[in-house]
């Protein structure tokens, strides 16, 4: 099983990896857009701090989010991983993670456009052997989006995740697509024409 886990993180870490490779084989459109919904479905890897005894684990999450302006944004994201206590106290243990964000994006009118983003939401965890615990917790990072087409977006994000009520520092890395919803109203041709 650890085989398997180790196979499977190495895979989403391979995510951040293509998506660069990406940037180079597709014209770039730029596409980032004010007052426009998106959705974006994502898969990652959650690195555990080492004393919470949790093997870290492949994370798969889905954000809906508006784009009030260019620049700023607002998401709701749900994330899931399974994942198994080390010492096997608790056994296999299902994390779910939903969080609000803000996000500040840098040069929406380029067809690579980083962003700033902090947020606050939930981590509940549910083991085989005792007790649920839903915690509060508080995040940030930053991410890259992609555009390669006038509605459609690369993404690659990182998150440090704060549990507050335990005091343990994460890590969420990953990447996926973003699904623009809305007219451009910029009337940005795509860069490279």
């Amino acid at each position: 099983c650890e085989g398997k886990m180790k196979k499977k993180l190495a895979c989403a870490g391979l995510i951040p990896v293509l998506i660069l490779v990406l940037l180079t084989a597709v014209p770039a459109f730029a596409g980032h857009e004010s007052e426009t919904l998106y959705v974006s479905p994502m898969v990652g890897g959650y690195v555990f701090e080492g004393n919470q005894d949790q093997k870290d684990a492949v994370a798969y999450g889905l954000t809906l989010g508006f784009n009030y302006t260019e620049n700023w944004a607002t998401e709701f994201t749900l994330n899931y991983a399974e994942t198994e206590d080390k010492n096997d106290v608790r056994g296999d243990i299902e994390v779910g993670i939903f969080r609000w964000d803000v996000l500040y994006h840098f040069f929406p009118e380029s067809p690579v456009v980083p962003y700033l983003a902090v947020g606050l939401g939930g981590l509940y965890d549910n083991p085989d052997k005792g007790s649920s615990d839903l915690d509060f917790m508080a995040d940030w990072g930053l991410g890259l989006k992609y555009y390669f087409a006038e509605n459609f977006a690369l993404r690659a994000d990182v998150r440090h995740i704060y549990e507050v009520d335990d005091n343990f520092h994460n890590l969420l890395v990953s990447g996926g697509l973003v699904i623009q919803f809305g007219p451009r109203k910029t009337g940005r041709p795509p860069v490279n024409q």
